[in-house]
């Protein structure tokens, strides 16, 4: 959307499916995207949930494939260029891609792997991310009712406190309750 509040369709035709990589990203088929994050070079990174993949649309307007085979319901682009995290509801975890991934025309660079970031046990329900300026990574857990900041794999609590209500404000963060 502009700032003018028009818009236009950058990625998919309307229609449910999972073709068209390689092709202008307006002609190519989605199913059930969640979420999307704009990386620091205008890569548009989609979760698209429904077919199990990380999708992109290149800064050149050409939808792709990065990830396929995992159940993407969020993803975050790092500022400034990072890695790009992706919320794997199927693998309960968060994945992140890196050190730094970008487009150099069509092709696909600065990927030397894919790692797990966070894994989350079967007690957790991770979904949805933030990364800050800085580069930390948050997980809202909606089982636990908390939000984490990541910290060498491990979730350090930032909000909640657990309990299934709306109440603390004004308090700390750690010892308020989130519904």
């Amino acid at each position: 959307f502009d700032a003018d509040g028009s818009g236009r369709r950058v990625a998919g035709d309307g229609s449910r499916g999972g073709e068209g990589d390689g092709a202008p990203s307006a002609l190519g088929q989605l199913a059930d995207p969640r979420a999307v994050s704009v990386g620091a070079d205008g890569t548009i990174w989609i979760a698209d949930t429904g077919n199990r993949r990380l999708r992109y649309v290149t800064p050149r307007g050409r939808l792709g494939t990065a990830l396929a085979n995992l159940k993407a319901v969020d993803v975050v682009a790092t500022p400034g260029g990072g890695p790009l995290y992706v919320l794997d509801a199927d693998g309960n975890q968060v994945v992140r891609l890196g050190p730094a991934p970008r487009f150099d025309g069509e092709d696909l660079v600065g990927v030397s792997g894919l790692d797990v970031a966070a894994a989350f046990g079967p007690d957790h329900e991770p979904v949805a991310l933030g990364v800050s300026a800085a580069g930390d990574l948050y997980v809202a857990d909606r089982a636990r009712r908390v939000v984490a900041r990541i910290d060498a794999g491990v979730g350090v609590t930032v909000a909640g406190n657990g309990t299934a209500r709306a109440a603390g404000d004004g308090t700390d963060a750690d010892n308020a309750a989130l519904y």
